[in-house]
């Protein structure tokens, strides 16, 4: 899904840490929805027993994996042979905090891997492995039902990535947000996720070929972590009274709402103060802070005591059923913004800080665009909604009007939500702090070599991010990233301030703190005048150098960021509001093992539950043109975008099978889509092709020739003239084909000629044997080159170019 960062550098390994996680925190406030555990690590138990991975059956169903699928050998770690701990397993996709918050405490019998020996195997930290049934419909996923709740982070991993030379990424890659939701319309209980680009993951039922396994996690902060307790800004000083902007619009929502006598009695109010407040509210509302110090008898003594009601403002502990509701909540966010960011670049995150979260908010609940985001971004946003902007009136204050009065279109359910369907109905306050903060260039590096090198001893370390090698790496990945909006001469984007994280000072700078205690600091400071005066000021006292080069960064480097991996790291830190639950892989990979370990055979990981019935659908959107520049469609050009395999999708297509197609600017006379089915596709020379061959093949033919069969499905846009302004275009098969008995349709197909172009003639297809691959390309026909000036289409400018994003949906008749 996203670009890559590259990091090369021959002692680079990229894997998971511990971040500093020292304590065991109080785990007595168990979540009443908690899964079931096991012994040792918490495993997901079933019946007595456990799952665990087995690298045979990886190299039977899954093909090439890492050494032992949640780690990485000797071989591919990269670390150099002659350093000390380079011959052990660095475990990157296993977690240091349980899913109580408590440290995982390690007995050496809890079997979670086989290798392709047969030895058992317990890898360090937690790993909670849950089945992903196979051919099955979402909503009879029971062992994923059981352990995931609506507004769950998922994130997708790499087994089969072993090169682990990526700081961002490092083997995880696609974020999306669980959700399991019961149609009040429909009464159709939908399971599935939400992500960016919309709909871009696949239902719930992917063979493990196709799509990688993922991690879970939820928002829940520690028992003893308090929100609210650091001090607010005033915002506003009404007749002497300070005001925060939680304050303000909290006193202005309870003045909205409160009855007489619960100004009178419980606020102790001065009657008449509280009868003037009903009276002035009975013909208009109560807008501003002025407006209500104006009205009679409300003067300092009764603005004193409404702002000092707000209870947010004195801080306030979560507990876990609280925090269960905040991590629900996050899916009505979800719900909301769908389909409301365009994709943002990887490496570029507009949304940074606790300050920005209302603009975003505020967008997106008037119907209109946010700022890019990518995937990551886009979750980290819903969170952050969720729990410091809850649908209620307090927690949206200046907002709850517009929100009230939006419907918010969601694709997956094909309808719009109304406001009731998704307000807050547990009464959540806000939080007003970032469930977590971005990475800065030090939290990148630092979490990769702590994790990376997480088996040599601190002097190694140290002497190898020192060398002039590292250094030069380390610059030339950081110069792909975005730290500013300003592009140098070099095409890289530095920061616009002083200080410029991707320069070999910076780098060095980095690596002469890491490690180094507090008495160091004076000396480090002394040793590096440019950053003392980045920091002249500032209280320095129990810092040390890597806490000082920090405090620099935040003060002057533009961009932060929230990548795929981040949520993985916050969760392995023991004080995090982020909580690790679970790993969910293809049931086809697992074996089940006893608390001691021992394989049992009869038990299959597949085997579906009750009156559970083969998958009926099958869905998966494709990335967005704009996030891959060589996806757009020059005039007279085409481009199939990414090739999807519905095996695990019904037996025959039908007249509901639909796709859904996003066009930017497109005018509707010069377009139109081909739709392959799997028949198409038969003795088709890339056919055998992995998904990814298959478009870097395609890129490489495009625009010059063609890697689609010679066959397909034309669709043409609804008749009309003029240019389609972002809109989305849905077509369902029985609107195109006309469909006769025994499964058989008849529908207008497209050839190519020579030269590209095509010509349509009815062709009867039939229905059977519909799994296999599916893809849809997008045709420019020629006829039209006028050019459109788009930011992020460079296409368009040259003439008929288009771009766009497209969600294919293969139902059963």
């Amino acid at each position: 899904m996203h670009k890559h960062l590259a990091l090369f550098f021959g002692v680079v390994c990229l894997t998971v840490g511990g971040c500093g996680a020292d304590e065991v925190l109080d785990t007595t406030v168990a979540p009443v929805d908690s899964p079931k555990v096991g012994k040792g690590d918490g495993g997901y138990e079933v019946g007595g027993h456990r799952w665990a991975v087995d690298m045979r059956k990886v190299q039977e169903h899954y093909g090439q994996s890492s050494q032992t699928f949640f780690g990485v050998g000797p071989q591919e770690s990269g670390l150099p042979p002659q350093l000390p701990g380079a011959d052990q397993i660095v475990w990157d996709q296993t977690h240091q905090v349980d899913w109580n918050g408590a440290l995982v405490a390690e007995t050496g019998r809890d079997v979670l891997v086989i290798d392709e020996q047969g030895n058992t195997i317990d890898p360090p930290g937690a790993l909670r492995l849950v089945p992903l049934l196979r051919d099955t419909e979402p909503k009879d996923q029971v062992h994923l039902r059981e352990v995931m709740q609506s507004g769950d982070i998922i994130v997708y991993f790499h087994p089969e990535d072993t090169s682990m030379k990526d700081v961002m990424e490092r083997r995880a890659s696609h974020v999306a947000m669980h959700y399991d939701h019961t149609d009040a319309v429909d009464g159709k209980t939908y399971v599935h996720h939400v992500d960016n680009p919309d709909s871009y993951g696949p239902r719930y039922n992917h063979r493990p070929t196709r799509h990688m396994p993922f991690h879970v996690y939820r928002f829940r902060p520690p028992a003893d972590h308090t929100f609210g307790a650091s001090p607010q800004p005033t915002v506003e000083t009404v007749e002497t009274v300070e005001f925060t902007d939680l304050q303000r619009r909290g006193v202005l929502a309870l003045v909205a709402s409160a009855t007489l006598e619960e100004l009178d009695v419980e606020l102790a109010l001065d009657r008449r103060a509280a009868q003037s407040i009903i009276d002035f509210r009975a013909t208009q509302a109560i807008e501003t802070l002025q407006q209500l110090s104006g009205l009679y008898y409300v003067g300092p003594t009764a603005l004193t005591a409404l702002r000092d009601h707000i209870p947010q403002a004195t801080g306030f502990t979560i507990d876990s059923l609280t925090a269960n509701a905040y991590g629900r909540h996050a899916i009505d966010w979800a719900f909301i913004t769908n389909d409301l960011s365009p994709f943002a670049g990887f490496f570029d995150l507009r949304l940074q800080t606790f300050d920005q979260l209302d603009s975003f908010a505020s967008a997106a609940l008037g119907g209109n665009n946010m700022e890019p985001l990518y995937c990551s971004g886009l979750a980290y946003a819903n969170l952050n909604f969720a729990v410091n902007r809850p649908l209620n009136s307090v927690g949206l204050g200046d907002m709850w009007d517009t929100f009230q009065s939006g419907t918010y279109q969601f694709s997956d359910l094909r309808r719009g939500l109304r406001a009731d369907e998704l307000d807050d109905k547990a009464g959540l306050v806000a939080i007003e702090q970032l469930v977590f903060e971005p990475y800065t260039a030090t939290d990148m590096l630092n979490v990769w070599a702590e994790n990376a090198l997480v088996n040599l001893p601190l002097p190694a370390v140290q002497g190898l991010i020192n060398s002039d090698q590292f250094a030069t790496q380390i610059v030339g990945a950081f110069r792909q990233l975005e730290w500013s909006d300003e592009e140098g001469a070099a095409g890289d984007k530095q920061s616009s301030g002083e200080f410029r994280p991707a320069t070999i000072e910076n780098a060095k700078r980095w690596a002469r703190a890491y490690g180094q205690e507090e008495s160091a600091t004076e000396a480090y400071l002394a040793a590096d005048p440019e950053l003392a005066s980045a920091v002249a000021g500032v209280p320095l006292e129990g810092l040390t150098p890597m806490d000082v080069l920090q405090v620099a960064e935040r003060r002057l480097v533009e961009n932060r960021f929230v990548p795929p991996r981040i949520w993985m790291d916050e969760a392995d830190r023991a004080a995090s509001n982020i909580r690790y639950m679970a790993t969910v892989v293809n049931c086809e990979l697992l074996v089940a093992v006893d608390n001691d370990g021992n394989v049992l055979a009869g038990v299959d990981a597949c085997a579906r539950e009750g009156d559970a019935q083969g998958a009926t659908e099958f869905g998966e959107g494709a990335a967005e043109t704009s996030t891959y520049p060589h996806y757009a469609v020059s005039n007279g050009g085409q481009r199939t975008h990414r090739r999807f395999d519905a095996a695990p999708g019904p037996e025959h297509f039908g007249p509901d099978t639909i796709f859904t197609v996003d066009l930017t600017h497109a005018d509707r006379t010069d377009v139109a889509f081909l739709l392959q089915v799997p028949q198409h596709w038969q003795g088709h020379a890339t056919a055998a092709m992995p998904m990814m061959d298959f478009d870097r093949h395609c890129t490489e033919r495009n625009p010059a020739g063609t890697c689609i069969p010679a066959q397909a499905i034309i669709v043409h846009p609804p008749a009309g003239d003029g240019v389609l302004d972002s809109a989305r275009l849905e077509f369902r098969l029985g609107d195109v084909c006309t469909f006769g008995e025994a499964g058989q349709a008849t529908c207008p197909t497209a050839q190519l000629d020579e030269s590209g172009h095509v010509t349509s003639q009815q062709e009867t297809l039939i229905a059977t044997g519909s799994k296999g691959l599916w893809d849809v390309t997008m045709i420019d026909l020629g006829q039209s080159a006028t050019g459109v000036e788009l930011e992020r289409c460079a296409e368009c400018a040259t003439g008929g170019g288009q771009f766009n994003n497209w969600t294919l949906t293969v139902k059963a008749p």
